[in-house]
Parts: structure tokens; sequence; C-alpha cells
């Protein structure tokens, strides 16, 4: 596959030329610079000017070649020929993509396959030729002189690289990252290389896993110190270690194994600085024999074995978060699942992650929970227990103190309902400004959100003359998370959830009992919240986009204490994080669908344990 090796005039390099290629007509199709797109396996071979022949002798007697090919709207076509067969031409104009045409022949060990242009610019990725009658593993070597993880990672058109390796539909990829990363003259541990390269190989898995493709991970052969210091290369190798360790898969150590540049070169298995010779690719691939033989599933009857403790953080009133360290397992770990509350039902953790945050637990109540890892081969760990006690809300008097709330939320305006952050028409400036529309006081909130809305009733105790005494809750389509609370003139009350079915009710009523035996409501009532960012962004932008959230802050007089990026459509390339006011995530990708939906939801916990939520929707462009 590709331009490697593809050399026509003899040299003694074995790692230059290769003899199964011939020209007969002189140079036909050759490998392009690096100025053309590259696919799986480097530069395309290109003719575009002759219709010389190039051709490719298999090393055995085959009758059926795949022939791969770049697809787009500027290219020609070319044909396939072979003795005893017939010509197929190859019209390479199309939608941007890797195309496959299967080329029949007669049995032949004897004629090679040829490769002509006949039009415009041929380009051809490589080909595959073979016996169809006898049951074989397609094995291809997919990379090239000087490609990194980014070069891998990119997807400018349909058939650069990481397009192309996803077209090939494959079931094994073995994939190494390093030696042209780690070589680069910039490739330090802090430099923006070590980065993208986490992150482009990152990328590349979501795409290979997503497509139901196995995968592992290996590390660089180590090269000579001379070329990049042996601290640089043990973080490099540190990093794939991590990746591989994160996600579950299985982990070809190269760079452990070998031991460094100086012994594998002792050992006599390097070619040159950066490369092993012959032996030392046999000794590679001798360990990665082993690798394989040990992933069937079929034949893995070991579970995986937790290690360490369950951790528990963030515990609130409601939920917690649960983690637990990486397992160890002789073939993978595929995944982790987490059970509340006993019995022997496990609840997925997804994409393999190691912590899951839970929700929705009563308060001051004790929750036994396990976590557990399995293999591809169902296998399962014996889990890990712990037990977590959610927080016990604080005695009702003691809810909130008043003195904490905002004295710009304390508003009373007569004949109406005592609210805070009192306004005239929605506002971003003051987030849960109540409006008047059609007599009734409105407030916007978010479904999700979890607040606390403070009712300023002095002016209905000063004309009565009197002092609450009691209060009780009336909400619809809402929730009361905390219990009303009289504090002096205030009432204070958290809020959660939200009805957002057509027609829906949702309001919070406040039922107030007075020391002179009166009672009477005062009502607010909710709309959900219509208010977000809309930005425009491309489908293949990597992006940070930052949100100010110092308005909502403000007005609940409090700071952020932690935030949750929840993305549909988009993804999450570096996790959101808290700056002051302000919300640091970094974004990729786009649902491209014609119906496709793109937003990302940022959910903030603020210290006096309100929760918020701000929406960034995007619109497609294609720039």
């Amino acid at each position: 596959m590709g331009d490697q090796r593809f050399q026509v005039t003899n040299s003694i390099d074995p790692y230059t030329f290769d003899a199964r290629f011939s020209q007969p007509d002189g140079a036909g199709f050759i490998a392009t610079s690096g100025a053309t797109p590259v696919s799986v396996a480097g530069s395309l071979l290109t003719n575009t000017a002759t219709a010389n022949r190039t051709g490719f002798l298999p090393e055995v007697a085959t009758d059926t070649t795949d022939v791969y090919y770049a697809v787009n709207t500027t290219l020609g076509a070319f044909s396939i020929t072979r003795n005893g067969g017939s010509t197929v031409q190859v019209n390479q104009a199309g939608t941007s993509g890797m195309g496959k045409t299967t080329y029949s022949s007669p049995l032949n060990a004897v004629d090679p396959i040829y490769i002509s242009r006949t039009s415009g610019g041929a380009y051809v990725i490589g080909m595959d030729s073979y016996n169809s009658a006898i049951k074989s593993v397609r094995l291809f070597g997919l990379g090239w002189s000087g490609g990194r993880a980014a070069d891998w990672a990119g997807t400018l058109t349909g058939f650069d690289p990481l397009n192309g390796l996803l077209a090939l539909n494959l079931d094994l990829v073995v994939a190494r990252f390093g030696t042209n990363d780690i070589s680069n003259p910039g490739a330090t541990t802090t430099s923006t290389n070590a980065t993208t390269y986490q992150a482009s190989i990152n990328k590349i898995l979501d795409a290979l896993l997503a497509a139901g493709t196995d995968v592992i991970l290996a590390t660089h052969y180590p090269m000579n110190p001379g070329v990049m210091s042996q601290a640089v290369q043990d973080t490099y190798a540190g990093y794939v270690r991590s990746i591989a360790a994160a996600r579950g898969l299985k982990l070809h150590d190269t760079y452990a194994r070998v031991g460094t540049w100086a012994a594998a070169s002792a050992d006599g298995k390097v070619y040159d600085n950066l490369h092993p010779n012959a032996a030392g690719y046999q000794d590679d691939a001798a360990a990665l024999a082993t690798l394989l033989m040990e992933i069937d599933p079929a034949i893995d009857t070991t579970a995986p074995v937790m290690v360490g403790s369950i951790t528990v953080s963030g515990i609130t009133s409601s939920g917690f978060t649960l983690a637990c360290d990486v397992a160890t397992d002789a073939v993978g770990v595929a995944g982790y699942e987490y059970s509340i509350d006993g019995g022997t039902s496990y609840s997925l953790i997804a994409n393999a992650a190691r912590s899951v945050v839970v929700s929705g637990r009563p308060a001051g109540t004790a929750h036994p929970v396990r976590m557990r890892a399995f293999d591809a081969a169902g296998n399962r760990a014996t889990p890990l227990s712990a037990s977590v006690t959610t927080l016990v809300e604080q005695p009702a008097q003691n809810a909130v103190v008043a003195s904490t709330v905002a004295e710009s939320r304390r508003v009373a305006f007569p004949g109406g309902t005592r609210v805070v952050a009192f306004g005239t028409v929605p506002s971003a400036a003051v987030p849960n400004a109540p409006y008047l529309e059609a007599g009734r006081w409105w407030c916007e909130k978010h479904p999700l959100d979890e607040r606390y809305w403070v009712a300023n009733i002095t002016v209905d105790l000063d004309e009565r003359k009197t002092t609450a005494v009691s209060v009780e809750v009336i909400a619809a389509g809402v929730t009361v998370l905390q219990q009303p609370v009289i504090q002096g003139k205030l009432i204070l009350v958290k809020l959660g959830g939200f009805n957002a079915a057509t027609g829906a009710a949702n309001f919070c009523t406040f039922r107030v009992t007075c020391a002179n035996g009166e009672r009477f409501d005062r009502t607010i009532w909710f709309k959900q919240q219509v208010g977000s960012w809309s930005l425009n962004k491309d489908a293949d932008d990597e992006s940070y986009f930052v949100a100010d959230i110092s308005n909502d802050l403000a007005d609940s007089n409090t700071t952020a204490s932690a935030v949750l990026a929840q993305p549909v459509g988009v993804s999450v390339l570096v996790a959101a994080v808290v700056q002051g006011p302000l919300i640091l995530v970094k974004l990729g990708g786009m649902d491209t669908l014609p119906a496709g939906v793109n937003y990302c939801d940022l959910r903030i916990d603020c210290a006096n344990s309100e929760r918020f939520y701000r929406t960034i929707q995007f619109n497609r462009v294609d720039n």
C-alpha cells in the first residue's frame, strides 16, 4: 500500500527497493511529493502525463486484486489489466473518498498486474493481490516515512489517512505513533507537539472504536538519545501507556521490552538511529504475534482484577461521584460498570471511563456502591465495595442565611409576587429577573436548574401589622428541593426541575400564615429559558469556547465551584474548567446530518449549592 519502497532503480538498500514493481514503458505512476494529500501508507502513486504501464508481480499465484485509489471531483481515470484477463476502466471522479475496485483474472503466477493512466490525474493508493480460493488474512502496512500522529488524524479529504483507514473496514489495527513525533526537534514534554500527539491519538482511537475496530496500541522503538533525549522518549512512551490504560486497550510495549537504543544496538537489532533492522523487526513481530494469540476472547476465561478502593468525592445532599483505579487483565479491560443500593443490576459507565456522577438520591441516606471491570470476553471482576451517605439538608431555619442573598435580589413590589431580582422584561444581565405578563409574575428557568428563589413579603406583613409564622409551598412542574424557610420578612426556597410538556404549568405558590391569623398566597410562575448563546462553527473546527457567567454568579452572590460540559452533536476535546466567572471548554466535531442538533450545555455547580445551566448553540458553516 502507498508509495513506500516504490523505487524502480536497483539499490543495495533493501529498505528503498521493491523488486516486485516494474515500469516496462518508462516512468508511469510515481510517488507524489508531500504537497499532494496523503492517504493510508503515505503519498499517492500518481500519473498525470503518460499512458505508461506500472506493474506489480505478486509472490504467489493470484486471481483477484483489490486496487485502492483516491476519489475526487477533479480526478481522471486509469485501467487495470493482466495477461489472460480483461481490461477494467476505473473512473476516479466523484465525491471525495477512497474507492476500491476488485479485478479478476485467471490464476496467474507469472505476469504482473498493470495499471495505466487513461485520462486526467490518476491517483492510486495501493493494491492487494490474492488467490480467492484460499482463506487468508489480509495484512497491511500502512505507515509512511515522516508520518506523525497528527497527519493520521487529518480528514481534509475523503481519502485522507483517517478516512482511508476507516474505509478499509479492518478487523484489527495495531497503532504505533512516536518515532516521527519524538524525533521532531520541537518534541519536548511541554510543547504543543506533545499535546497534539495525545489529542491526535485519541481522535484516531475515537473513530476506530466507534467503527467497531479492535485496536492494539504500541509504543515506539527506542531511538538514539542523540536524536532525542531519553527523558523525552520516556515521556512519550508514558503517553501511550496512559492512553491504553484509560481506554482499556491492549498494549504492545516495545519501548519497555527492548530497552534502550544502546541495548538494542548491542544486540544487533538496529538499522540506524531510529529503526530496527530485519532481526529487530522479526523480534518485534514475534512479540506482537504472542500478544495477538492472547486476545482471542473465545479462550479468555480470566476475569479482570480490581485494585485499590472506590474513591468517593463531590458528596452532596442528592448525589456523589465514584471513581476507581485502572483494573488489570491478562487480555485487556473493555470497560467498567457500577451498582447502587445492592442487587445484581449494574449500569455501564460510558466510554470505558472509570468515574461516574450519581444523582437523584435522597438526602441523609446511606448507599452501598460497587464498581467492577469487565473484558471483551464478558468476564467480570470481583467488585470493589463502599458505602456513601448523602449530606443531610440543613435544618429549615438554617437552610439559607438571608445575609448571603445579594441585596439587589431583595425586591418588593405591591400587589404582586414578592420575588428576587425584579425587572420589567427578561434580561440576560439579571438571569433570575421576573417580569410581568398577563397579570402574572414570571421567571425564566432552565429545566435542570437547581436554584434559590427569595420572596420578599415585607409589604404584605407591614400592611397587616403582623409577622409570618409558617409557610406552605404548593408547586407544579417545578420540584421543591429544600422546603421554604421564613427569615423575618423573607421566604427562601430551593427549586429544581421543570415540566417541558406543551401547555404544562410550572409555578411555586407560597401560602403564608400570619401571627394575627390571616393567610395569603404569593406565586412565582416559570417559563422555560429561551436565552442561549449561538455561534457559527465549521464541523472540522477544534476550538476553545468561553462562557461568561459573571451575571449569574453576581445574581446569586456566590462563586462557581465545578462545571460539567454536556455536549450534543459536538464533542468535548478538553474538559470544561472554571476560571473565576469564566468557563473554558474545547469542543470539536459536529452532527452534520440535515436535521443535526449541535449544542453544549454547561452545568455549573455553585459554592452556595445552587446549580444552573447555560447553553452554547452551534450553527453549521463550512469555511
